[in-house]
C-alpha cells in the first residue's frame, strides 16, 4: 500500500494492489485534505521540556487550592448585616438588650468585611504574580524568530 500527497492539487491518493497470481486488484481513493482557517496562520514554536515542567509544577500548586479563609469572613461579614437589617426594621429599640444587634456586630462585620477585601486583594495579587512568572517562563509566539533549515 503507498500514500502519495499531491500538494497542488490537494489530493491524496491511497493505491493497494494485490499479490493474487490470476488478479490485480487497485483501489484508488481520492480525498480532499482541507484545514480549518484558524490552523492556516498557526504554526510551531520550540520550548524545552524543563520549562514546561517549571510551568505545571507552578500551575499544579494552585489547582489544589479549594477553600479560603476570605470566604468565611466574607459569610460573617454578611450575616452581620443581616442581624443590623433585621433589628433595624423589626423596630428594636437601642438599650442594654440591643447591645449585639446595634452595637456588637456593626464592629464586628466591619472588621470581617475590611479583612475580607484585604485577603481578596492579596489572592488576587498572589494570583497575578504567579500569571507573571509562568508567562516570563514560556516563550511568546509574537516575538519568535523564523528559523531556516538547511537541507
Amino acid at each position: 500500500m503507498s500514500n502519495v500527497a499531491d500538494s497542488n492539487a490537494n489530493v491524496v491518493t491511497q493505491t493497494d494492489t494485490g499479490v493474487d497470481a490470476f488478479e490485480a486488484l487497485t483501489v484508488r481513493e481520492d480525498v480532499a485534505v482541507k484545514q480549518p482557517v484558524a490552523d492556516k496562520k498557526d504554526f510551531f514554536v520550540q520550548t524545552r521540556a524543563s520549562t514546561l515542567n517549571k510551568c505545571r509544577e507552578k500551575l499544579n500548586k494552585i489547582k489544589n487550592h479549594s477553600f479560603t479563609y476570605g470566604e468565611i469572613l466574607l459569610s460573617i461579614c454578611s450575616v452581620g448585616i443581616g442581624v443590623i437589617a433585621s433589628a433595624y426594621f423589626s423596630n428594636v429599640q437601642l438599650n442594654k438588650d440591643a447591645l449585639f444587634p446595634y452595637v456588637i456586630t456593626p464592629v464586628v462585620s466591619s472588621v470581617c468585611g475590611v479583612w475580607y477585601f484585604i485577603k481578596r486583594k492579596d489572592s488576587h495579587k498572589a494570583a497575578s504574580d504567579l500569571a507573571e512568572e509562568i508567562l516570563d517562563e514560556l516563550p511568546n509566539p509574537a516575538e519568535t524568530v523564523d528559523v531556516k533549515v538547511k537541507q
